[in-house]
């Protein structure tokens, strides 16, 4: 039992890293524009290339994390509402 709590833990460690890892400096604020979307937030990011965006609450905490595309520029934040979302911090994908 214990080792599948372990195994449990690393993998959520491992797909959860990229999110909470971020490094403050490689951040930008961005001006976006959001909507309430089926299960969660849209927002319009003006994108020319593809960005890693990160959903933050009004107490500076990650709320929710999306890739954006240059195509779309179209950032999903599944699981909040747009009360929870008060910045949207992104950095360059690579």
């Amino acid at each position: 039992m214990t080792g599948r709590i372990a195994a449990f833990i690393g993998f959520v460690t491992l797909i959860t890293a990229p999110f909470f890892a971020l490094a403050e400096g490689e951040m930008k604020d961005v001006a976006v524009v959001c909507e309430t979307a089926e299960g969660g937030v849209a927002c319009q990011v003006q994108a020319d290339v593809p960005l890693f965006c990160v959903a933050v609450g009004p107490d500076d905490e990650p709320r929710a994390n999306s890739t954006v595309t240059a195509g779309t520029g179209l950032a999903v934040f599944n699981g909040v509402v747009t009360e929870d979302v008060a910045a949207i911090r992104c950095r360059t994908v690579g």
